[in-house]
C-alpha cells in the first residue's frame, strides 16, 4: 500500500509536471503573439504620428514680415496637441492653437475635423477682396492692436422670428450651413 501510494504520487506529479509545461509553454505562445500585436499598435500609433506632423504647417516661416516656428512635443504617439498658421490675403494671416482635452487618437481625430472646419470656412466663406462686417471687441492704441469678431456683428436669428413662434410650431426651413 505503501508502494501504491509512493506510485500514485509520482504519477500525479508527472501529471503536474506535464500541464505546468503545456500553461508555460501555452503562455509563451500568448506573450510571443501580444509582443506582435504591441509591435503592430505602436507601428500604427508611429503611422499615425507621422500623418499628423505632415499635417502641421512649415517651421520657420515667414509670412507678412512675421517668422512663424514651433516645437510640439506631444505627450502620446498621436495628440490633440496642433497649430496652423497661413495667409488669409494680402493683409491678413491667420493662426490657431489646439489643445483638445484628452490624449491618443480620439483627440488627434478632433484636432483633424478642426483643420478641415476651418480650411473649408476660409475656402467656403471668404475671399479675397471680400468685406465682411465685423464688431470691434477692444482696441489698444498703444500697441496698435485691433480684435474684430465676425460673429458679435450678426445679429441673433432667434431675435427675429421669437414673437412668431410657440413650442411645437411646425415650419419648414431651408438649410444653408451643415456642421455635425
Amino acid at each position: 500500500s505503501l508502494h501504491h501510494e509512493w506510485i500514485s504520487k509520482c504519477l500525479e506529479k508527472g501529471k503536474l509536471l506535464s500541464e505546468n509545461k503545456s500553461y508555460r509553454d501555452n503562455l509563451e505562445k500568448m506573450n510571443e503573439e501580444l509582443k506582435r500585436n504591441i509591435k503592430i499598435i505602436e507601428e500604427d500609433e508611429e503611422a499615425g504620428r507621422q500623418i499628423q506632423f505632415k499635417m502641421l504647417p512649415e517651421n520657420n516661416k515667414t509670412i507678412g514680415g512675421f517668422k512663424f516656428s514651433y516645437d510640439l512635443f506631444p505627450s502620446q504617439y498621436v495628440s490633440g496637441d496642433f497649430l496652423n498658421y497661413f495667409q488669409i490675403d494680402k493683409s491678413h494671416i491667420g493662426f490657431y492653437f489646439s489643445d483638445i482635452s484628452g490624449h491618443g487618437v480620439p483627440s488627434a481625430f478632433i484636432t483633424i475635423v478642426l483643420k478641415n472646419k476651418i480650411n473649408n470656412f476660409l475656402e467656403e466663406y471668404y475671399k479675397e477682396g471680400d468685406e465682411v462686417l465685423t464688431k470691434i471687441k477692444s482696441y489698444d492704441k498703444d500697441k496698435g492692436h485691433l480684435s474684430l469678431s465676425i460673429k458679435d456683428a450678426m445679429s441673433n436669428p432667434w431675435d427675429e422670428i421669437k414673437e412668431e413662434l410657440e413650442v411645437g410650431d411646425t415650419i419648414t426651413v431651408t438649410v444653408s450651413n451643415f456642421e455635425s
